[in-house]
């Protein structure tokens, strides 16, 4: 027996003289099953199709498929995948004689998913000189092959997920430091407000300034009427100007000491009139 893979040139191109038979108790489908999502799907199903062809005279054994199709269900089985008719997996097989009855077969094997082709899946085998147990050892060792193909092609391998960032802890910022400003400090607020020796000296000022104006009147009213009103006049003057730097002497001298230092106390005599003032200035 010599086994060996070839390309489409390196054997007898086949001739379908007959097409495609069904196998036993499987109707030939007219068209594929449409693809379901992988998302409903609780298990993994596929369907055989088996088929023969015929060289010039010669033909394949009667019973040669449904022996095929039973290495086909066993491969699935051992996955794990379900038979059905019509699922939306299907691995087909053609078998072909090479030349006479002695020459061997060729034989080829693609998996289809709906209406496309597996990647990898198709491959063509030739058995020279071989006999049909020995064509179908080469077709289990294949089917052996094709049935993980298409848990694969179904399922593929989740990539591993990388593991989750740790969280991400907030920041915790320490709050600014308290710091405790010294009470407001009120201006002090001057006083305005005059003292005893203030309201003294506005007093002395007034009565000064009247007497002047006394005194002015006098010697207006002495030129006018010819009577002699100087001697008053003058005194009336001197008293005011007396008691106006009076007066203003006890403002200064209250600013300053804000304090009363003296007594002021109106006098008058025969000779004239005035304030008289005791205290320390």
């Amino acid at each position: 027996m010599k086994t060996d893979a070839a390309g489409p040139s390196a054997a007898t191109p086949v001739k379908p003289a007959t097409p495609l038979t069904a196998t036993a108790g499987e109707v030939a489908p007219t068209a594929r099953a449409p693809i379901t999502p992988l998302v409903a799907r609780k298990r993994l199903k596929a369907s055989l199709r088996v088929g023969t062809t015929a060289f010039d005279s010669v033909q394949i054994a009667g019973d040669l498929p449904a022996r095929i199709e039973g290495l086909g269900f066993e491969a699935l089985r051992a996955e794990g995948i379900m038979t059905a008719v019509n699922a939306e997996y299907v691995v087909e097989i053609v078998v072909a004689p090479l030349g006479d009855e002695s020459a061997g077969y060729v034989s080829t094997l693609v998996v289809y998913h709906g209406d496309e082709e597996v990647p990898g899946s198709r491959r063509r085998r030739k058995c020279e000189l071989c006999l049909e147990d020995e064509l179908l050892h080469q077709l289990k060792g294949e089917l052996d092959l094709l049935a993980p193909m298409i848990k694969d092609h179904a399922e593929p391998p989740v990539e591993p997920e990388s593991p989750p960032e740790p969280p991400v802890e907030p920041e915790v910022v320490a709050p600014p430091p308290v710091v405790e400003l010294p009470p407001p400090v009120e201006p002090e607020v001057e006083r305005r407000r005059l003292g005893r020796l203030g309201r003294a000296g506005i007093g002395a000022v007034i009565l000064g300034a009247v007497s002047l104006g006394a005194g002015s009147a006098l010697l207006v009213a002495d030129e006018r009427s010819g009577r002699d009103l100087k001697a008053p006049s003058i005194a009336l003057l001197g008293v005011g100007g007396v008691a106006v730097l009076t007066g203003v002497g006890l403002l200064v001298v209250d600013k300053e000491t804000r304090k009363p230092h003296a007594t002021v106390a109106p006098t008058v005599s025969r000779s004239g009139g005035g304030l008289l003032v005791v205290g320390r200035f």
